[in-house]
């Protein structure tokens, strides 16, 4: 009798191999059955999502790299562009093609996932090129392989290469529509970085080593944030600035507390937030954090003043963000590349705070400014400047306008599958209730209602 194709081809025999471990080992380690994992391995049964992670955890790699087929196989993305990315992305692939016969399944693995979140990153930025070529390249994928065998290996090399993967996940983070994308392979890095972190390191790297896993642990808060997971949030933040504080890296530290803080203020805390966040000033001061991110956290505390009706203390940070991002130089400082605070952000924020204090025709004025500062693409950002702007338009009386700005936050919170935005979307419609009855209402209601 013919032997079926197996439907559920994967690479974790191939991976538990180059782990050192054996199917026994393994099994021992999960507590799954040494039959069900030979099953797993053959690809003849599915591998539940518990135990995929279960055994990824084990091997130190993201579950998606135990399932998905590499580009070189030719094989599903495991993102999805549009047809127009696609055909843009196809002349930045020879530049990517970089991965080599003697890597490791795991490390060409690795390699296709960074490969295939850079495609529209490249596309969007040329000057990229280059920098994207540098990070691919087999011979610092086969540092970072032998320095996993050997984690008390790591030299000054393998670490530059690490921070500069953890700086390009900040850019796609701030160039991807989902957020969401890119949560296994960051979660994949950090747990690379933590096996080399629990290995016996001279101080020097062991230091790096805790500011890198605290940076990548903020992108990970970042994205769990995005997709309203304040749970998850908060234990990012708070291993960022236990890893930041024993790396002694007091920038990653305020830049850390000023995120935790803000999740204090994304639940409605906002008065509980303002210690931290001033906490976080003091040490970002202190550590010469540059203008721009200074400016992020005083823009943070200015939106908390305006929460509490506390117009001058309010007006008087917002001048301080100002002055900040005037002293900020662009490319000085790495940290620049770990807040992305621009003025177009500045326009959202100060709009944000008009809004809280009432000034509507301001709120109206910065709002409309951060829409032309900002990319048209259906962003997060986008979809949260329209639902303020909405909340500007509905005290105003504007409610038609308010409804139209709304469908727009909608469509653009959709299709950036931010639950974050979404819920902003949610809680604007619950604004409008007292004019449930009116057409341009009731048809934002039914919107809502199909999701």
């Amino acid at each position: 009798m013919r032997e079926k194709t197996p439907n559920h081809a994967n690479h974790l025999r191939a991976a538990i191999k180059e782990a050192g471990l054996t199917i026994a080992e393994v099994a021992r380690e999960t507590g799954i059955p040494v039959r069900t994992l030979f099953d797993y391995c053959a690809g003849r049964v599915r591998i539940p999502r518990k135990r995929l992670e279960a055994i990824a955890r084990l091997l130190a790699c993201p579950p998606e790299l135990l399932v998905c087929r590499s580009l070189s196989d030719g094989g599903p993305h495991l993102l999805e562009w549009t047809q127009s990315a696609e055909a843009e992305a196809g002349e930045a692939l020879p530049l990517l093609t970089v991965l080599g016969e003697g890597a490791t399944t795991i490390d060409r693995l690795r390699r296709a996932l960074l490969q295939q979140l850079l495609l529209p990153l490249v596309t969007a930025a040329p000057w990229l090129h280059r920098t994207t070529q540098e990070l691919l390249e087999a011979e610092a994928w086969e540092r970072l392989a032998l320095a996993l065998r050997r984690p008390s290996r790591t030299d000054a090399a393998t670490l530059a290469h690490l921070e500069a993967v953890t700086d390009l996940y900040w850019e796609l983070y701030r160039s991807s529509l989902a957020k969401s994308d890119l949560q296994h392979a960051v979660s994949g890095h950090l747990m690379t970085l933590n096996q080399l972190l629990h290995a016996q390191q001279p101080l020097a790297i062991q230091r790096r080593l805790c500011a890198v896993c605290s940076n990548s642990a903020q992108i990970l808060g970042e994205i769990a944030l995005d997709q309203h997971d304040t749970e998850r949030a908060a234990t990012s933040y708070r291993l960022a600035i236990e890893l930041a504080r024993e790396g002694e890296q007091s920038a990653l530290w305020a830049l850390a507390a000023g995120r935790q803080a803000w999740l204090l203020v994304y639940q409605g805390a906002g008065k509980a937030a303002l210690p931290t966040l001033e906490h976080a000033l003091a040490l970002g001061q202190s550590s010469q954090l540059s203008g721009q991110s200074l400016a992020w956290l005083e823009m943070m505390r200015a939106e908390v003043l305006a929460q509490e009706q506390d117009r001058s203390g309010c007006e008087r940070a917002l001048e301080h963000v100002h002055s900040w991002l005037d002293q900020s130089q662009a490319g000085q400082s790495p940290d620049q590349r770990w807040t992305g605070f621009q003025v177009s952000a500045c326009a959202a924020y100060e709009g944000r705070c008009y809004l809280y204090l009432g000034s509507l025709s301001q709120a109206r004025a910065s709002l409309q400014q951060a829409l032309q500062w900002l990319s048209a693409a259906p962003t997060r950002r986008r979809a949260l400047v329209l639902v303020d702007l909405a909340h500007v338009a509905g005290r105003e009386g504007e409610l038609e306008e308010a409804c139209s700005l709304a469908e727009e936050a909608l469509r653009c919170a959709c299709q950036a599958r931010s639950p974050r935005a979404l819920r902003a979307v949610h809680r604007l419609a619950q604004a409008l209730q007292q004019w449930k009855r009116l057409p341009c209402v009731a048809r934002l209601n039914r919107m809502l209602r199909q999701l």
